[in-house]
């Protein structure tokens, strides 16, 4: 009878999506942000943030320890309160609490298209402190790791679903410096080299 019982609750259930692949073998994958309101920020509550370098979600920290700490690339805010926007933003910056320009609207792309941080005439994209969240969209930003070799390296990401309290996005990034997400050859490769490789 148990049995039965949880075939028929497996049939039924709905099934898990599964994490983003980043078609190049770039580190990637998907998540979910819950809202951070100016309530909950101003009285030092717990957000909800994402970490790139790792791939992981952070959910116990208030939002200053998180500007303190430097770990923290992603946030889903709500900028004034009752407002129907909701907003993707970096954190401040930790040693001047000011606000970073490192995020872009790219518009409704598909991930797998956004190659890189350049516009239409290859000119870099202007980067801006917060980007409104839509449904659809893909963004790009820098991640600044002050600790790490590299310091500054670039992520891509695209919303997949948005409600008044989270938002779902995948993702992928690209810990080597470049600002491109698609590998960039520096010598001549023939058809078999570059089969060999994927």
């Amino acid at each position: 009878m148990r049995a039965a019982i949880l075939a028929a609750l497996l049939l039924t259930a709905p099934a898990a999506l599964a994490d983003y692949i980043d078609p190049w073998g770039l580190p990637s994958g998907s998540a979910t942000l819950r809202i951070a309101t100016q309530e909950l920020i101003l009285a030092g509550e717990n957000v909800e943030s994402f970490d790139f370098t790792t791939g992981t979600l952070l959910d116990d920290h208030s939002y200053l320890d998180l500007v303190a700490a430097g770990v923290a690339d992603l946030l889903f805010v709500e900028l004034v309160p009752g407002e129907t926007d909701h907003w993707l933003r970096a954190p401040e910056d930790p040693v001047h609490l000011l606000d970073r320009p490192l995020i872009a609207d790219v518009g409704e792309e598909p991930l797998e298209t956004v190659t890189d941080l350049l516009d239409d005439e290859g000119a870099p994209l202007e980067l801006l402190p917060f980007a409104a969240a839509a449904e659809g969209h893909a963004y790009v930003m820098l991640q600044i790791d002050a600790a790490a070799a590299i310091e500054t390296t670039a992520v891509k990401l695209a919303v997949t679903a948005l409600s008044d309290s989270t938002v779902s996005f995948d993702w992928a990034w690209q810990p080597n410096g470049e600002w491109e997400f698609v590998p960039v050859s520096t010598e001549a490769s023939s058809l078999s080299a570059i089969k060999a490789l994927y």
